[in-house]
């Protein structure tokens, strides 16, 4: 198996250090990400937009400080949508996304283009990594529909080697919610792993406004990243382990 090592360029975003936007701010107030930068077909690398021709959506996880194993492994890839516009509007976060800091984050808009690059993006990965590969949803933003959610219930039966972690604000009673905890349980948190987050009990996570050097705090196990800098994917409580899991907010 090959050794995957990081290239990230950028300096990870501390824990404790989050941008809080005001209530009235125009991004709170008109549900979309704080940057506005517009992707183009000739400079899409950084921006929101749709999927251009010839554009990689799934991101290597190489290019990733945080999620990425410096340890031998599959390799993990990650997905951006937008922030605050295609996630619900109950989520607790929505004024400190962490996406407050993420200027140069590609956000893809979910169009007719972006399920079509990203099927043949699984298609080609499954070709190149047989013994599996992993990807994060969402980096930034969050399930955006049920029609959504089995997009990927279909790209998990179609491609084997394809595995999914991550964390959404839907409730698991709203119909997307319902939808996401069909396939936490068809594939029992294996190949499919996405907690609730700003919930209680198991396969939940919380948010707490500041850091701290506690390993557990109020029955929630703190991110191993945040006080040890270990990666997620040398890590893999949140895919792994029913424990509540306990964030800083960043």
């Amino acid at each position: 198996m090959a050794r995957h090592l990081s290239t990230s360029r950028f300096k990870s975003v501390r824990a404790g250090h989050a941008i809080v936007l005001a209530g009235d701010h125009p991004a709170m107030v008109e549900n979309r990400p704080l940057f506005t930068n517009a992707a183009t077909a000739d400079k899409h690398r950084h921006g929101i937009g749709p999927v251009y021709p010839g554009e990689t959506v799934l991101k290597s996880g190489a290019n990733n400080r945080k999620i990425h194993s410096v340890r031998f492994g599959i390799p993990d890839f990650t997905l951006t949508l937008r922030e605050r516009t295609d996630c619900p509007m109950h989520c607790a976060e929505r004024a400190r996304c962490l996406g407050n800091h993420e200027f140069r984050h590609r956000r893809y808009e979910v169009t007719p283009a972006f399920y079509r690059a990203v099927r043949d993006e699984c298609e080609l990965n499954s070709l190149l990594y047989p013994d599996g590969w992993r990807l994060r949803l969402h980096v930034l933003g969050d399930f955006i529909s049920p029609v959504y959610v089995r997009f990927w219930a279909e790209m998990l039966a179609e491609y084997e080697p394809l595995r999914i972690w991550g964390y959404t604000h839907h409730r698991k009673t709203d119909s997307i919610g319902r939808e996401i905890e069909k396939l936490n349980r068809e594939y029992q948190r294996g190949r499919f792993c996405v907690r609730w987050s700003g919930g209680k009990g198991a396969w939940s996570t919380r948010v707490f406004d500041a850091q701290t050097d506690e390993r557990v705090r109020e029955g929630y196990t703190m991110c191993a990243h945040e006080f040890k800098g270990i990666a997620c994917a040398d890590c893999t409580l949140c895919w792994t382990s029913p424990k509540p899991i306990g964030f800083t907010a960043h």
